[in-house]
């Protein structure tokens, strides 16, 4: 008797879960250019807590309700998406290992090296998705980006050379804005004093003191004992190169010290010095290049370590101004086609 009871009781729970499932996962959308699509008001609801936590990481305030502007952003994808399905648009894996790690050095440029897994952290603090969600939604994106160039490349491709008064009215607008600040480019003998104790680093000095007073006596040339003893690995074969440090430079403040910077920059071109102490260890330093603050012209560099004038940065920035525009514009017309073949119903009802 109890067995039958149960399997009677069976589809009863199955129905009820059915009917509760529906509950909480209402239609918001359904998209239908060559397939039925449906976009769940959960599903609306994700993607909106995912762009306000993007917001609240960057301090930008939370619009009171965008439910719709966010919905219909989510039916232009599928749109597109289906629109790339229909013309074989596909995404290869290099691509997409190509991408993901030109966005891995551009975080690094930001915040230093990190590892793989630190990038994913990164990624996932910074969108409010998985990892492997995140790479899903960048080949989706890359896809359609590849549909979009497909169809529209003849607007994309004749965005027209900025003209020499475009260069010059954005140059006097943004003039007061293009300074280097004082630069610094040195070499360095680098002893590291960083997990030492109080005895092991009064060693550290001594020996620091000690190849110092070789390098006065001629014993060896700074670069001889720059081989010899520094602790910098990635320099120890280019003569100690420390690369340019800006005097403004607050990670490199927060690392080395005030006082180092105030030694540094108070050096001239060719002088060699020691020891230095920073915050990390003792330095012997040659100063290699030294550059005053400037007001930058149209035909400087943009800073010592970039080959890039003022104008080329200039005449690249309005060129990708004018492309994102004219991408936009595509993207539009694209929309606006698709949107007259497809079926799209919208659940007011639910979205409240």
């Amino acid at each position: 008797m109890l067995k039958r009871v149960t399997l009677v009781l069976i589809p009863l729970l199955l129905a009820t879960a059915g009917a509760f499932a529906q509950v909480i996962d209402k239609p918001a959308a359904t998209v239908n250019l060559t397939k039925p699509e449906y976009i769940s008001v959960n599903q609306l609801n994700q993607r909106i807590d995912q762009i306000n936590t993007i917001r609240k990481q960057n301090g930008l305030p939370i619009p009171p309700d965008e439910t719709k502007q966010v919905l219909n952003a989510m039916i232009n994808e599928v749109l597109v998406k289906q629109a790339a399905e229909k013309a074989n648009i596909t995404v290869s894996q290099s691509e997409l290992d190509d991408t993901i790690a030109k966005q891995k050095r551009a975080i690094e440029g930001q915040i230093g090296q990190v590892d793989d897994q630190q990038f994913h952290n990164v990624i996932e603090q910074q969108t409010g998705l998985t990892w492997k969600d995140y790479v899903q939604q960048l080949k989706t994106q890359l896809t359609e980006q590849k549909y979009i160039v497909k169809e529209k490349g003849d607007i994309l491709n004749n965005v027209p050379t900025p003209s020499e008064q475009q260069i010059q009215d954005r140059y006097n607008q943004i003039a007061s804005r293009l300074t280097n600040p004082e630069i610094v480019r040195f070499s360095q003998i680098f002893i590291d004093t960083r997990n030492l104790t109080p005895a092991q680093k009064q060693k550290a000095k001594e020996r620091a003191d000690t190849v110092y007073r070789d390098y006065l006596n001629g014993k060896d040339t700074f670069d001889q004992l720059v081989q010899q003893y520094t602790d910098d690995q990635h320099a120890r074969y280019n003569g100690g190169d420390f690369g340019y440090l800006a005097r403004d430079d607050q990670r490199a403040q927060q690392v080395l010290g005030q006082q180092f910077m105030n030694e540094i920059f108070s050096l001239k071109v060719g002088q060699v010095k020691g020891v230095l102490e920073s915050k990390i260890g003792y330095h012997i330093v040659k100063i290699t290049e030294h550059y005053p603050p400037k007001l930058l012209t149209l035909s400087d560099k943009i800073s010592p370590a970039n080959p890039m004038t003022v104008r080329e940065y200039i005449t690249q920035n309005i060129e990708q101004q004018e492309k994102s525009k004219a991408f936009n514009q595509a993207v539009q017309d694209i929309l606006d086609s698709l949107k007259k073949q497809a079926d799209i119903k919208i659940y007011d009802q639910n979205l409240n």
